[in-house]
């Protein structure tokens, strides 16, 4: 078995506009392993989302990839095979209300998958579906079967999202923010679910957050992106506790904890720019606290620090 399930190298992801292209996301290159949880890291409009919906096909009209490649299994990914998605990738979207259809049962929304990958039929189709809300914790499954999106909670929405993306049991979940806008409670019973997901299928998930608190529960390594690109990559224990690029430092120390003193959060100034604003060097140089003189007229390369990824010219 190969140790990595999925490869993505050097991808770039561009928007046409006025007779040129406009990078977006630019030199992206991560891997998952078999039964692996990576995490993407970062603020509102770094590009974490549109790098996994490049994997999944699903860009934008105006948006296409002008470069690099992405392997499954070793191999190009064959955007022609009505197979691969659903059955061995699948994806849990950002917002499960609107990712449901508001006319149809919550039965029919899951039995198009089966439908689709498989020739289970009639009453065996059913059965599947039922066990498949009970996998996902879904109390009274025959009811929710028949019911439509809006007569559920938002809790119950994404656990049906996520009955749909596990029922093929595929090898690659990608879970775009799956608790935003869920409360507390409802978050932690998502993560132990994908967890145990994890645990007993062997499914290995890209998770999708900006909160690095739940990135530190739930994966193995984690991607740190901003302004489309990765800055930094490594281990959870790694990355949290001694993180090395200014803009990793600065995202961590806008976390409130729990335990120890209380101390005052820091906060990063400035916004994502917009991509047609990004720096042709260091794309964090106006919001670093750390910059120096080099930083204005250097372009910093991902580079191993110690076994981990770091973008950052301090480290060159």
């Amino acid at each position: 078995m190969m140790d990595n399930l999925l490869e993505v190298k050097d991808l770039k992801i561009s928007e046409y506009k006025r007779r040129a292209y406009n990078d977006i996301v630019g030199e992206i290159s991560l891997y998952v392993k078999h039964g692996e949880i990576v995490g993407l890291a970062g603020e509102s409009g770094c590009g974490k989302s549109l790098t996994c919906r490049a994997i999944m096909n699903i860009l934008p009209s105006n948006l296409k990839i002008t470069n690099g490649e992405i392997r499954y299994l070793g191999k190009p990914i064959d955007y022609r095979d009505k197979n691969l998605y659903g059955k061995e990738i699948s994806m849990i979207f950002q917002e499960p209300t609107k990712a449901l259809h508001p006319l149809k049962t919550v039965g029919n929304q899951i039995s198009e998958v089966l439908k689709l990958h498989s020739d289970i039929r009639g009453a065996k189709l059913k059965k599947k579906v039922i066990e498949a809300l009970e996998v996902v914790g879904i109390d009274e499954p025959e009811t929710r079967y028949k019911q439509y999106p809006h007569q559920l909670s938002g809790g119950l929405c994404q656990r049906v999202i996520i009955a749909i993306a596990t029922i093929m049991k595929p090898s690659l979940i990608i879970a775009d923010e799956p608790t935003t806008s869920l409360d507390v409670t409802v978050q932690k019973k998502i993560l132990d679910l994908l967890l145990e997901l994890n645990k007993k299928m062997g499914t290995s998930i890209i998770f999708i957050s900006h909160d690095l608190a739940v990135l530190s529960h739930i994966c193995n390594r984690v991607y740190v992106m901003y302004c489309g690109e990765i800055v930094e990559e490594g281990t959870v224990p790694s990355i949290f506790a001694s993180p090395y690029h200014p803009y990793n430092k600065a995202l961590i120390s806008s976390i409130p904890s729990m335990y120890g003193a209380v101390t005052k959060l820091k906060s990063i100034k400035g916004m994502v720019p917009s991509p047609r604003n990004y720096s042709k060097y260091c794309r964090f140089y106006d919001r670093c606290d750390e910059r120096c003189e080099a930083c204005k007229n250097t372009k910093p390369e991902l580079i191993d620090v110690e076994g981990r990824g770091v973008r950052c010219v301090k480290f060159e």
